[in-house]
């Protein structure tokens, strides 16, 4: 084990989400629609935008330049009929 100044303890929280056809579906159709709305003006924030989806629970993670690029991106993925909820984690860039 490597010692890092400073760093008493290190927690392990990572997890492998299982593999779900209906998660993956809903993950894909909501970058497709966050790509597809946002992209012409947004490319390469679209890029710093991350789309988590578990047991049908969608969680947006990322950067964005704005509030209202955040609150648009979270009701296009509310939009999407097969997720259950949606937890908008992204941070607006300071």
């Amino acid at each position: 084990m490597r010692r890092i100044e400073g760093v008493s303890s290190v927690e392990n929280d990572i997890e492998a989400a299982p593999e779900s056809a209906i998660d993956d579906r809903i993950r894909r159709d909501l970058v497709q629609s966050i790509d597809k709305q946002m992209s012409n003006y947004l490319s390469e924030e679209v890029r710093r935008i991350h789309v988590i989806v578990k047991n049908g629970n969608a969680t947006l993670a990322g950067e964005v330049s704005s509030q209202a690029d955040k609150d648009h991106v979270a009701v296009l993925a509310k939009a999407e009929p097969e997720a259950h909820a949606v937890a908008n984690n992204l941070v607006v860039q300071k």
